[in-house]
């Protein structure tokens, strides 16, 4: 599970390579297990591409992670859409 994991990085690689921290991840997917962020990820940024997508668990030294960039979540936004049904009256 990602909140397992909140010392970690998770790595999302396909055309370029981005690193998330587990809890901005828990806030959009949920708290799931690492293996199945691949799945509920929807495509690659870049390249719209889900095919090539690899998701993984990263512990960087203290070197690596200053030279490293990590996503952070902003907000998340919702949509509300109504859905109708047709009744008899």
């Amino acid at each position: 599970m990602l909140s397992d994991r909140r010392d970690f990085l998770v790595r999302v690689r396909c055309c370029g390579t981005r690193y998330y921290v587990p809890d901005d991840l828990i806030k959009v997917f949920g708290d799931c297990p690492v293996l199945l962020l691949h799945e509920r990820i929807r495509k690659c940024e870049d390249c719209g591409s889900r095919e090539f997508l690899q998701v993984s668990l990263d512990y960087p030294t203290a070197a690596e992670r200053a030279e490293i960039r990590v996503r952070r979540l902003m907000e998340v936004k919702t949509y509300r859409r109504p859905i109708w049904r047709d009744e008899s009256a």
